[in-house]
């Protein structure tokens, strides 16, 4: 019984170390950033705009040619935080919290 636990232990570890991505010398494998391509469906003048502020789950604000502009995300409705005329929507606050994780700060393509 006691050699089955160091089987399944040596497995698991080989399993972690390949998983981790550590070569035989030691050395981590670093993955590098894939490179920022911008999709031809979006007209013929792109631009990167920085996201400035999280309206809410599914709205966001960016200074698009020194304007603050307020964008909706195409495809995305998530429920609202900042509606006056509805209450809070359940989980508008977890969804609003997440964007400002994910994209805060961020440049994102405007097209």
């Amino acid at each position: 019984m006691r050699a089955s636990y160091r089987i399944v232990f040596g497995f698991g570890l080989v399993v972690c170390l390949i998983i981790i991505g550590i070569n035989i010398n030691g050395s981590m494998t670093v993955t590098p950033r894939p490179q920022l391509t911008i999709p031809p469906s979006l007209g013929p003048n792109p631009e990167l705009v920085e996201v400035t502020r999280i309206v809410d789950g599914d709205t966001i604000e960016v200074n698009y040619h020194n304007k603050l502009t307020k964008l909706r995300y195409i495809g995305i409705d998530t429920p609202k935080t900042v509606d006056p005329h509805r209450p809070v929507g359940y989980f508008s606050h977890e969804a609003s919290n997440e964007d400002k994780k994910r994209v805060l700060g961020q440049e994102v393509v405007c097209g």
